[in-house]
């Protein structure tokens, strides 16, 4: 659920597509992300109803993610791609 977002009329999140297929390639998952990537783009294919992320608020300029959550990814995704030592290499900046 989206922090500090309310159902209210007016308010068009994107959703989970009911329909087998993949979740994060909606038309508006994918109309979400043209719109941080490229503004002039969504201006061109903009619909009616714009998904509500698109007015997010949030500081879109940098990452909120930290040296620690990078490890812990490196990490799940399995040692046959990457040892301690890579991990310890990628991860200390």
């Amino acid at each position: 659920m989206l922090r500090g977002a309310r159902a209210r009329p007016g308010l068009d999140v994107a959703t989970f597509p009911t329909d087998a297929g993949d979740p994060f390639n909606s038309a508006k998952h994918r109309l979400a992300r043209l719109s941080f990537a490229n503004k002039e783009a969504y201006e061109n294919e903009k619909p009616d109803r714009e998904p509500y992320c698109v007015n997010c608020g949030w500081d879109q300029t940098k990452t909120d993610i930290d040296t620690a959550q990078v490890e812990q990814y490196l990490r799940s995704i399995g040692g046959e791609l990457f040892n301690a030592d890579s991990i310890q290499m990628l991860c200390s900046w």
